[in-house]
């Protein structure tokens, strides 16, 4: 036991020798502890370790809401920060959380691939109600609110491990097995898929395992403004309050070296979130907020005569991460869930005065499981197919399996990013069943810009999703439901005691593939549940959704609806009506010299000019920013309901569902009405 102890100890020495980052030093002191007995785990730290990181607690925590590393967004600084571990919702597949790799009666799970191949494969037809800007907006939150590295061989650029090489890192590595007979990955036995990064624990001293979240959790702008000072820094033009753009577009993102395998006559691009080009659709929505900002900026320097780079960047990102909250909740979030989930889990934001929800002892950190399951389900909203639509009649669809880090769309023709933006909003998601479109189910990253091996050449996401939770150590399926409240699966059935939510095909496809209902993975048996009616997801997701989304609400003291007394750095004086508030989508977003005819998410921030658009937001920001220039509303509405009292999915769920049933306002129409005044009618998601 002395050998493996010396290594460890000196491995995290070794690397600040070395000059690796503070993050390098974490890693490899993190990993190589968790291969020790507990009692030994403590001296594995160095102290140079224990002492920054406690520096990020004090320094953080003590800086402006609008200062980048929002650590402290709860009163309990060490509570969500960056870098921190996820937390747990349901009781764990072992006490030490460990990979779920066996079944009930202890025989191997079925390949991940296998259940893809039953589960997630299928049809997947365009849907009548929502545009594709539903999805990646939904993605672009994903990737403000979670970020979870893989473990690789060193500091990056050094590439991750190649798990289906002979020489496998058993403890690095947890591929997933191909099974015989695939005819897509015919010849192959093996998908490459490292494990993730683990997180320091807070007292250094943690048996367990647990996966790192490089975001804080919070809504508040990460995958736009980065999650560091230095990336920022970098982002910004450092005059006048803006963001970079493109030196050689207008408007576009700014300029970045491109990953290996992609070749293009232009630029690749850099954004707060490393994953801006996944996708050209998910490149459009960063493009939109990067615009927004500059918007703000502008309109802020010429309402207040205010000259300063710092107050007038932070400033306009107050109000754009605003807008992030409000959007996200008034408009997002009622569209993928029944109205009883939003009105229960008060997901509702208000359309006057202030509120005071904040409760101090909310745990707001992003669950694992819904990090590596249930946010995942906009994987089955993506289409196969990318577009541009000029505004005259002539539309050019792309298959996305050769577009995925490409960026070239955006350029060509020359106002790429203003057609594919009007493409995006004329045109349905996929309708974001259960089933993957073949471009992420077959190819995801198929090509020379793929990030895997040769050996593997493309992926499955959806295996990729099922797998992930098993390395996380996700608890089955049923486990869920128990914490929903719900009655656990006892049989394969649809009928009562059995798989209720789900169809008869549905039930009948997770019998051929599990023993048992308790084997059910929980992004399988959770994705393939009926969709409670009025909402997108079945009754386990819609309850973990609800659940997680109330906590970053009330677990979040600069929330943007909070009491100007209570958080005079980030409150909105005077928030009386909705001219003080921030903006909608529909409202936001209008206004495009570029045409009057297509939906407001597009309408203003594909466009850099308009003349009222530009008076609308001058007036904005001089309503929002009186306290820059030294004046302040005495008239705020005194905030009601003190400190929100999340309540317990087993106490609700249950009831909801029961209310839900015969509920007749529950349709997508009425839930609209509902929620939203008359001028959210046309929300940037739902088509025309």
């Amino acid at each position: 036991m002395r050998t493996p102890l010396l290594v460890c100890l000196l491995v995290p020495l070794l690397s600040t020798a070395r000059g690796q980052s503070l993050e390098a030093v974490v890693r490899e002191a993190v990993e190589s502890s968790f291969k020790m007995p507990r009692n030994m785990r403590k001296a594995l730290i160095p102290a140079e370790v224990k002492e920054k990181k406690k520096y990020h607690y004090i320094n953080r925590g003590a800086m402006a809401i609008n200062a980048l590393n929002r650590f402290s967004q709860n009163n309990a600084p060490e509570m969500n920060m960056m870098l921190d571990s996820r937390s747990r919702m349901a009781s764990q597949a072992a006490q030490k959380i460990a990979r779920r790799t066996k079944d009930s009666n202890g025989d191997p799970l079925p390949s991940a691939r296998m259940v893809s191949n039953l589960i997630l494969s299928g049809s997947n037809p365009v849907s009548s109600t929502f545009t594709t800007f539903l999805t990646h907006f939904g993605q672009f939150i994903d990737h403000d609110v979670i970020s979870t590295p893989s473990m690789t061989e060193g500091d990056p650029p050094n590439p991750v491990f190649d798990c289906c090489s002979p020489n496998v890192n058993k403890y690095a590595c947890f591929p997933i097995n191909v099974p015989d007979g695939d005819s897509e990955f015919s010849g192959k036995t093996c998908m490459n898929m490292v494990r993730h990064a683990a997180a320091v624990p807070l007292d250094c001293n943690s048996g367990v395992r647990e996966q790192q979240n490089q975001r804080s959790s919070f809504i508040d702008g990460t995958a736009l403004y980065g999650f560091n000072r230095e990336r920022e820094l970098l982002l910004r033009v450092r005059n006048g309050g803006r963001l970079l753009e493109s030196d050689r577009i207008q408007g576009l993102l700014p300029r970045s070296t491109c990953p290996a395998g992609i070749s293009t006559p232009f630029h690749c691009f850099i954004a707060g979130d490393h994953r801006q080009s996944e996708t050209p659709t998910l490149t459009v929505v960063h493009i939109a907020w990067l615009r927004r900002h500059n918007l703000i900026a502008d309109a802020l320097r010429t309402a207040t005569n205010i000259t300063d780079d710092e107050t007038l960047f932070q400033e306009a990102k107050r109000i754009v991460v605003a807008e992030l909250q409000h959007v996200t909740y008034r408009e997002f979030l009622p569209a993928v869930l029944n109205y009883r989930f939003m009105r229960v889990f008060n997901l509702r934001t208000r359309f006057s005065g202030h509120s005071n929800y904040y409760n101090p002892s909310v745990d707001p950190r992003t669950f694992n499981a819904f990090g590596a399951a249930v946010l995942r389900m906009g994987h089955t909203m993506v289409r196969n197919e990318v577009g541009h639509d000029d505004g005259r009649g002539r539309v050019q669809q792309f298959n996305l399996k050769d577009h995925f880090e490409d960026p070239n769309l955006m350029f060509s023709p020359p106002h790429g990013f203003e057609h594919m933006a009007r493409w995006m909003a004329k045109n349905g998601k996929s309708r974001g069943d259960h089933a993957f479109v073949e471009g992420l189910r077959n190819k995801l990253f198929e090509g020379p810009a793929g990030p895997f091996p040769a050996e593997t050449a493309s992926f499955d996401l959806g295996a990729l999703n099922i797998q992930r939770g098993r390395e996380h150590g996700l608890p089955a399926y049923n486990r869920y439901r128990e914490f929903c409240g719900l009655r656990p699966a006892a049989h394969f059935s649809n009928r009562f005691g059995g798989l209720v939510d789900h169809s008869i095909t549905n039930a009948a496809k997770l019998a051929r593939v599990y023993r048992s209902t308790d084997d059910i993975d929980l992004f399988a048996g959770g994705m393939s549940e009926t969709p409670v009616r009025g909402g997108i997801l079945g009754p386990t997701f819609s309850c973990l959704l609800a659940y997680q989304f109330s906590l970053y609400k009330h677990g979040d003291r600069f929330w943007y609806e909070n009491n100007d007394h209570e958080n005079p750095l980030t409150a909105f004086t005077g928030r009386k009506n909705m001219k003080n508030e921030p903006r909608p989508c529909r409202q936001i977003l209008r206004g495009s010299p570029i045409g009057y005819n297509f939906k407001p998410f597009v309408d203003q921030l594909v466009s850099l000019r308009g003349s009222r658009r530009e008076a609308r937001v001058s007036r904005l920001a001089a309503a929002s920013f009186r306290r820059v220039s030294g004046s302040s509303s005495s008239q705020t509405r005194r905030a009601p309901n003190a400190g929100f009292k999340i309540p317990n999915p087993k106490d609700v769920v249950e009831n909801i569902l029961k209310l839900s049933t015969n509920d007749n306002r529950n349709s997508p129409t009425r839930r609209t009405n509902r929620l939203q005044p008359q001028s959210f009618q046309r929300a940037f998601w739902q088509r025309n």
